[in-house]
Parts: structure tokens; C-alpha cells; sequence
């Protein structure tokens, strides 16, 4: 019986490592055609580490398949979020408003990633500079409005659909806004204009999402016609949008082949976008030079890119 059992078990486990491994070798081309592109090798590790990642995860866990080979250690992270707390305690990093529940998780993941990794600069190669026109597409509660005007930025739009994140994010920024430094946009971004609804996720609103079963129905735009309507020409965009990032660049194709913006884009929602985002960006402007890391324990992976003529 037990023997039965086992073998149950094995063919069951093989099938699925099978279709894993399928549906890995059916991207492979594109995976390489990205590996290629990046400028360091440093970035060429850090996408193998984490396409390794991304396959152990789905075989024994998100923990066991970081452990095995993610790029940074418990240790690290916990020394980050240490250090962001006692910058917080000290006043050298603000305090932020937030309705993310006591002792939740993304708690660790409000300071340190931005303040401390700073996971939206690479290096000194693609970095915040004076006067930068800063696009912080998912704003969440302002915390990377507020880390990029520390860096010199001369305005931030932060784009936040979630309007029970936003109360947040306005309360953040007040002086900001004030001092018109900061402007808030309510609004999803894709590839056009319309409305969609909008699932609000209260144990961790930082993953709130548009989504078919959403709870509120949000404005949606796109960057290129924002962009015209409000006369602003970004030199610098960032954008974290719980895997919305492809229609949202669809969105912003004419910004970014006419102005070259510098560019920071989350890559670890989807397992696709790892190859999809970069090849789409190097379809809308070829000159593009990418670098890429993790900038936490989990997730916060981060593709960056920089005009080669820059």
C-alpha cells in the first residue's frame, strides 16, 4: 500500500517538475535574448539567480526557494530593516501614516527596501538627479515620493488608484503637496483611457490591484496622453504596479521613444514579465542599456534602464 503511495507521489512530482521545466524551455530563447542585454555581470547573476528562484518556488515554497537561491540572506534583509527602523526612530527617514495591519509582513517592507537598499537607483549608473521630474507610478503611501525629492528630484507625480491607500499617501506628502513639490494623480495606468475595477487588499495595501472582482472602480490612462494633457515631460520613471507594468509601458510608448526617460520597473509580479518587460522596452527604444537586482528578501526585483547616449 505504501509502496503504491510512493509511486503515486513520485510521478506526480516528476509530472509537475515536467511541466515546469516545458513551460521554462518554451521562454528560453527570450530569457537569453534578455540575460544578453544587460550591461554588467553582475546583472547577468542576478537574473540567473532569481529565474532560478522563481523555478525552486514553485517546487518547494517561496522560503525554501529563495534560501536555495535567492540573492540576499535572512541576515541581510533583517540588518535592513534594523537599520530602516533606527533611521525612523532617529528622524532621518519620515514616519509614515499607513493602514497596513500591526505586525503584517509588508510591514518590514515599508522603509527599508527605498530608504536603506534603495531599490528605485543602480549603483551611480541609473540614479536620482537634481531636478529630476520624477514619475512614481504606484505611489502606495508616498514613501518613494519622498525618498526621490531627499535625492534631489524637483517634483514627483505619484500615481495611486487605491483611494483607501491615497488618504495615506496625501497625508504623507502634505507639505510636499503644499510646497508643490508633490502632486498625487488618482489614477490606474494602461495602455488607454476608460475605468476599471480596482480590488482593494486591506491585509497588505501595497498589493492592492486592478482585478475583476475589484471592490471600487478606478479612472485608468496612460502615460503618453498624461503626459501631453498636462505638459509634463518626465526624465525619470519608476513604476511598481502588482504586474500592470506591460500595459501600463504600452501606454507610455511615444514618452519614452521621444524623451528616453531613465527607468526603474518591478519585474517580479509576473513570471513572464522577466523577459516580456525588457524585450518590450527594447522594442519601443533599441538604445536602451539595462542593469537589474533584488532589493529585499523576497520579490524586489528590479529592472533598470539607462538611454546608452546619455
Amino acid at each position: 500500500m505504501l509502496e503504491n503511495v510512493l509511486s503515486d507521489i513520485k510521478e506526480k512530482a516528476y509530472g509537475y517538475v515536467d511541466a515546469i521545466l516545458h513551460g521554462m524551455k518554451r521562454h528560453q530563447d527570450s530569457a537569453e535574448k534578455v540575460r544578453n542585454f544587460f550591461s554588467d555581470e553582475e546583472s547577468k547573476e542576478a537574473y540567473d539567480r532569481e529565474l532560478r528562484r522563481i523555478f525552486l518556488r514553485h517546487l518547494f515554497g517561496s522560503d525554501k526557494g529563495h534560501e536555495l537561491a535567492g540573492s540576499m540572506s535572512k541576515q541581510e534583509w533583517r540588518a535592513a530593516v534594523l537599520q530602516a527602523n533606527a533611521m525612523v526612530e532617529e528622524g532621518t527617514i519620515p514616519r509614515l501614516e499607513h493602514n497596513i495591519p500591526e505586525g503584517h509582513h509588508s510591514e518590514t517592507y515599508l522603509y527599508a527596501p527605498t530608504f536603506v537598499i534603495e531599490q528605485y537607483r543602480y549603483k551611480d549608473i541609473v540614479s536620482l538627479q537634481k531636478n529630476d521630474i520624477f514619475l512614481d507610478c504606484g505611489a502606495c503611501f508616498g514613501e518613494t515620493a519622498l525618498w526621490a525629492l531627499s535625492k534631489g528630484a524637483k517634483k514627483v507625480y505619484s500615481f495611486e488608484p487605491d483611494p483607501f491607500t491615497r488618504n495615506f499617501t496625501e497625508k504623507n506628502l502634505a507639505s510636499q503637496i503644499k510646497e508643490q513639490k508633490a502632486t498625487i494623480v488618482p489614477c490606474a495606468l494602461g495602455s488607454e483611457a476608460g475605468e476599471l475595477p480596482f480590488r482593494h487588499n486591506p491585509s497588505s495595501p501595497a498589493a492592492s490591484s486592478c482585478h475583476p472582482d475589484g471592490n471600487v472602480s478606478v479612472p485608468i490612462i496612460s502615460l503618453d496622453d498624461w503626459s501631453k494633457e498636462s505638459n509634463v515631460i518626465p526624465t525619470y520613471i519608476k513604476m511598481d504596479l502588482e504586474g500592470a507594468e506591460i500595459n501600463a509601458l504600452e501606454g507610455a510608448r511615444q514618452l519614452i521613444r521621444k524623451h528616453k526617460p531613465r527607468l526603474a520597473i518591478a519585474l517580479y509580479h509576473k513570471i513572464a514579465d522577466m523577459w516580456r518587460i525588457p524585450l518590450l522596452i527594447k522594442e519601443i527604444y533599441p538604445d536602451y542599456h539595462f542593469w537589474c537586482r533584488q532589493c529585499a528578501y523576497q520579490g524586489e526585483f528590479i529592472l533598470y534602464a539607462k538611454d546608452s547616449n546619455a
